[in-house]
């Protein structure tokens, strides 16, 4: 039999790319006396598809026995593929059709490689008191008054711990050690971080005071690479976080939101974000969820009209959110 080109691709049951799993192609033989033959052997690629050209195989479909001899039965292209993803497995008819073939569905969903046992979470809480007419304080107050909560609510069956500082403990140094603490054991695989404080362009603000990026990025490249490593979701509340996106991607993080400018509409949007971490979507498309919470642009408009009347810039305002990084991770996802 000469060689044939195969190609395809593998999704799991919620139509995700099976990425990185292994395809096997099989030809049968079904009558008495003929041998299957494997043809195939590869892995799926970061989008669940496959292609590549068969070995070449000489074979016979069986043997027939007649009064007169055996006689050999010309082979009948009949595939089967097998696809092994870990300790699961499944396998099928492989159909042809054209030059592609049919897609391979998996009976199961992706492996989850990091459990709840496996995840913490750290949350910094800070408003700042001084500094900010009480218009202003009263944009960001749900950042100090309600978000604990609803992470608590959201995630705290999700994840093994949340670390929180809040107040007077919220500095540079204690959000630091809380990482520490939360990467330091070695049954824990990822570590994501809600940042919920004020920001400026290229500036973040602690208790102690607003601190340029470079001087956090210089302060968390001082935690130990092998707790860096564990590193993996950042969600950013800060004004003008898109603006700190790459200090944290330096200091360790794999997926990293921040808002555009002025972050107005988080009492619309830190649930629907949260809820879609929880319900294992993919970081971007919970982004997505956030940014399409503020129907209209409501609480931004909002903010926009306060910021008209006491003649600061409305165009300050602007609370879309940008990722940075891998934005196909998951709740249950390896940081890298």
């Amino acid at each position: 039999m000469p060689t044939i080109n195969l190609r395809g691709c593998v999704k799991y049951a919620d139509l995700t790319p099976a990425a990185n799993v292994q395809i096997k192609i099989n030809e049968l033989d079904s009558a008495p006396g003929g041998s299957n033959d494997l043809i195939f052997n590869k892995q799926t690629n970061a989008d669940g598809s496959f292609s590549g050209t068969s070995r070449n195989w000489q074979d016979r479909e069986g043997v027939l026995r007649t009064l007169f001899g055996a006689v050999n039965i010309p082979d009948v292209l009949n595939l089967q593929f097998e696809v092994v993803d870990g300790n699961r497995s499944h396998n099928g008819p492989f159909i042809m059709m054209g030059n592609n073939s049919a897609p391979i569905i998996l009976p199961f969903g992706p492996l989850k490689p990091v459990a709840k046992a496996n995840r913490e979470l750290v949350q910094i809480v800070y408003l700042m008191s001084d500094g900010y007419t009480d218009g202003q304080k009263a944009l960001y107050s749900f950042i100090e008054t309600g978000s604990a909560g609803l992470v608590d609510s959201f995630l705290g069956n999700d994840y093994k711990a949340i670390h929180r500082v809040t107040g007077t403990q919220a500095t540079l140094a204690n959000l630091k050690q809380k990482l520490i603490d939360a990467g330091s054991s070695n049954t824990t695989t990822a570590v994501d971080l809600v940042f919920c404080t004020h920001g400026q362009t290229g500036r973040v603000v602690f208790y102690e005071g607003a601190k340029a990026v470079n001087v956090v990025k210089t302060a968390l490249l001082d935690i130990p690479a092998n707790i860096r490593n564990k590193f993996r979701m950042l969600f950013s509340t800060a004004c003008y976080g898109n603006t700190h996106a790459q200090m944290w991607l330096d200091s360790g993080f794999t997926c990293v939101s921040g808002s555009t400018a002025v972050y107005a509409d988080s009492e619309a949007s830190l649930a629907p974000f949260l809820h879609s971490w929880e319900t294992e979507r993919t970081f971007s498309e919970c982004i997505a969820m956030a940014n399409a919470a503020d129907i209209g642009n409501a609480a931004d408009n909002i903010a926009k009209a306060y910021y008209r009347s006491i003649g600061l810039n409305p165009d300050d305002i602007d609370s879309n959110r940008v990722v940075s990084g891998n934005g196909n991770l998951k709740i249950y996802s390896r940081p890298r």
